[in-house]
């Protein structure tokens, strides 16, 4: 027969026992955590795709663009959303200064041919590898597909993209612009890149990188299109 205090002794041990069993279970929840996250770092290729974004101050603003401006973007960001808002309407024309001659150029030159309208900075990263790409196809495509890159400031000076153009050797217009806001396109992010009909008519858009294959396939879908 079992008395009162026996009983209650028995219960404060297996009370004493359950907080145990849930305060292991936390720590080993916490632990995986941690543990998943610090994989996540270690492994870039588990990290969502980077671009720089562009601070909606002074349309462009003061931002240097160091690489701490580069940041973790969703798969389809609010950037992506409004580039593709402008798809289906005719691609604005505006004037901008050409780094090689110092001449200002209309960015729509040559109507009636279809072309590749890039925004970047030559301080991000994913416009570098983009650059490479364009480098690829522009070898494949010239005199079928007009190839246009506008920087701007402050984050850039004309002089700078010059110097690295030239030290790249990239062989396509480079137009610069005073800042992001007299580009009537969205860049809330670079690089952007515009895929603009014979017809003059913005046929996609895409924000962040792209490998040549990708380009080559917009550029195709592009050749194909109407004029």
């Amino acid at each position: 027969m079992n008395t009162p205090g026996r009983l209650s002794t028995r219960s404060r041990r297996m009370n004493f026992s359950a907080v145990m069993v849930v305060l292991v279970m936390a720590a080993v929840a916490v632990f995986a955590s941690l543990y998943n996250g610090a994989s996540q770092s270690a492994n870039p290729q588990n990290n969502p795709a980077t671009i720089m974004q562009v601070p909606p101050s002074s349309g462009g603003g003061t931002n240097t663009g160091s690489a701490g401006d580069e940041r973790p973007v969703p798969t389809a960001p609010a950037e992506l959303r409004h580039a593709q808002q402008l798809v289906g309407s005719a691609a604005p024309d505006v004037s901008f200064t050409n780094i090689q001659t110092g001449e200002v150029t209309r960015l729509l030159a040559s109507p009636g041919t279809p072309m590749l309208l890039t925004i970047w900075d030559t301080k991000c990263s994913p416009c570098h590898s983009l650059a490479a790409s364009m480098q690829q196809a522009y070898s494949k495509y010239k005199g079928n597909v007009e190839f246009v890159s506008v920087s701007f400031g402050p984050r850039d000076d004309s002089a700078g993209v010059k110097a690295f153009v030239d030290q790249n050797g990239y062989g396509w217009t480079f137009l610069h612009a005073a800042n992001a806001a007299s580009i009537p396109y969205s860049v809330e992010a670079v690089p952007v890149a515009y895929f603009i009909g014979g017809d003059g008519i913005i046929h996609a858009a895409q924000v962040g990188g792209m490998d040549a294959q990708m380009l080559v396939g917009n550029l195709d879908s592009l050749l194909k299109a109407p004029k």
